[in-house]
């Protein structure tokens, strides 16, 4: 069924404007805001997120999602991670405890890429 919507929904698109390209953000996902069940929200997280990879292969789209991992266990943190194509966390040095490095005084934090897209293809770039 959801095939079909899909199916529906880019045809439509094709033919009133070809050539359409979409971003969409999502930020918090998964947020304490969107219900008091942890567990029900985690379930309905990875189910939005697995519609939403469909959606995203068959049009001309690009999705961002943020979330807090702090609220979230790790168990579910690997289940997104495997979802998505690809995986950046920023960690602040305003936030850390350990005294910084002299060689990064100039910079606010560090940027780490965890998981490249590897789309059509049979092994990955590096794994985290």
């Amino acid at each position: 069924m959801l095939n079909k919507l899909i199916y529906k929904h880019n045809t439509e698109i094709a033919e009133s404007q070809p050539g359409t390209i979409v971003r969409i953000a999502l930020p918090s996902l998964c947020s304490p805001f969107w219900g008091s069940n942890q567990q029900l929200r985690e379930k309905e997280t990875l189910l939005f997120l697995h519609a939403l990879r469909g959606l995203m292969r068959q049009s001309l789209a690009c999705c961002m999602i943020t979330m807090p991992t702090y609220i979230a266990t790790p168990e579910f943190q690997a289940k997104v991670r495997h979802l998505v194509d690809a995986v950046f966390s920023f960690n602040a040095f305003t936030d850390s405890d350990e005294p910084v490095n002299e060689a990064f005084s100039e910079f606010n934090g560090l940027f780490i890429t965890k998981k490249l897209p590897r789309v059509n293809s049979l092994v990955c770039a590096f794994c985290y």
